[in-house]
């Protein structure tokens, strides 16, 4: 998706690009199970879903490459195609500053992994936060995370960089405009480019469904099943 000059006068130019990935047969075995029913078996561990609702959840951590066991600190690899993106990407800009957007801690934990100790704004202090912005703009920092509900109204990230990554597909339209307005904001004058991974086939397609179709959560996962 672009938006072109003559829609936003007084900005860059946008451009959101999605890239697809396909994770391996194996995963996709193991997902399918989870949606069906709502059980699954990862090496050895075997984790159930109290409900369809809560198997969305479990789903989208699949999606992402891991699934929590018997909570936040139980996390269960699954694969790290998503991160590989991520460091892709990351090699590919040459240091250009990169916001990256999480959806669990698992992500933040993930991204952490792979880039050492990435700083976030979701869970800073007002000083800290306030810290972390002024070098975000100054362009101090090359990498710089948050999580979507912690990106609202007032944050001003538009002078730091032009780029933003997401692991994964928001389930809000209005935390992903919101969070894109924070760079693609007066003054800025680059160009601006979203990139977006999805798991092809999975939940990250579902909750695009949800954006854009506006249905509600159990219809989106019933069309979904109705998909794979």
């Amino acid at each position: 998706m672009t938006v072109a000059d003559d829609d936003m006068p007084d900005l860059p130019p946008l451009n959101v690009v999605v890239t697809p990935l396909r994770l391996p047969d194996a995963v996709m075995a193991t997902y399918r199970g989870m949606a069906r029913e709502l059980f699954a078996t990862f090496g050895e561990r075997s984790i159930e879903a109290a409900s369809p609702l809560i198997a969305i959840g479990k789903l989208s951590q699949i999606s992402n490459g891991f699934i929590y066991g018997t909570g936040n600190d139980d996390a269960v690899p699954v694969h790290d195609l998503k991160i590989e993106w991520l460091r892709e990407l990351v090699e590919a800009l040459q240091g250009e500053p990169l916001l990256i957007a999480y959806e669990f801690v698992e992500d933040l934990r993930t991204i952490r992994r792979a880039f050492a100790n990435v700083p976030t704004l979701s869970d800073a202090t007002p000083k800290e936060a306030a810290r972390l912005i002024a070098a975000w703009n100054a362009g101090a920092l090359p990498l710089l995370a948050f999580h979507p509900a912690s990106a609202g109204h007032g944050l001003n990230l538009q002078f730091g960089g032009s780029r933003m990554a997401w692991l994964s597909p928001s389930w809000s339209a209005e935390l992903t405009e919101q969070a894109i307005a924070r760079i693609y904001r007066p003054g800025q004058t680059r160009h601006v480019t979203i990139h977006i991974c999805v798991a092809a086939g999975t939940v990250d397609e579902m909750k695009r469904d949800r954006v854009i179709g506006k249905m509600d959560a159990q219809e989106a996962f019933k069309h979904h099943l109705e998909q794979i």
